[in-house]
């Protein structure tokens, strides 16, 4: 009897590490790479995104500036994360620059929940709220994760789409916003 225990417990500990194996050699869910190069479709340039401070943005008329459009979730932990990471990095001479970054909060949280935590994060740059089927339109893609990010040069076309929180996508984003400013 104690023999199959142990021998179970190999198996078991060989298939867990021929699994962590086969997690490292898989491609990352956050390296999206999905119309990187190209200038969103017009309708969508178009859409209106209104923070909840009220003003109003479009990617068409953000053109000239180096847009990140960060998609989050206020229940998800690696949102938060991304957000003090990543988005809060920003200099004032960036901005200075032409970056312009809007949060895109995506779970249609109430308006006042979004504003707490606007300023629990210490966000300091627009918020706007989204619907499930907006999400999908700017993404193009039926994968509503969070965070995901876009960032999008001066002629308006996506450098990069990232998908999750993690170092690799931090130097990406940082990267991207240097290359387009």
């Amino acid at each position: 009897m104690r023999a199959n225990k142990q021998s179970s417990g190999l198996v078991i500990g060989f298939c867990l590490l021929g699994l962590m194996g086969l997690a490292v050699m898989l491609p990352s869910r956050s390296e999206a790479v999905t119309n990187v190069g190209k200038a969103p479709k017009e309708s969508v340039a178009q859409i209106k995104l209104s923070a909840v401070d009220g003003r109003q943005f479009s990617l068409a008329g953000l053109r000239g500036k180096v847009v990140v459009l960060d998609f989050f979730a206020i229940k998800c932990v690696h949102s938060r994360d991304h957000i003090i990471d990543t988005m809060n990095s920003y200099t004032d001479a960036e901005f200075d620059k032409g970056l312009q970054i809007i949060g895109v909060e995506s779970e249609s949280s109430p308006v006042e929940q979004v504003r707490r935590y606007i300023k629990d994060q210490r966000m300091i740059y627009p918020v706007a709220q989204v619907d499930e089927p907006t999400f999908i339109r700017y993404v193009d893609s039926r994968d509503l994760s969070a965070p995901q990010t876009l960032v999008f040069g001066r002629d308006g076309k996506l450098l990069l789409h990232t998908i999750g929180h993690s170092d690799k996508n931090e130097a990406a984003i940082k990267a991207a916003v240097q290359k387009g400013l």
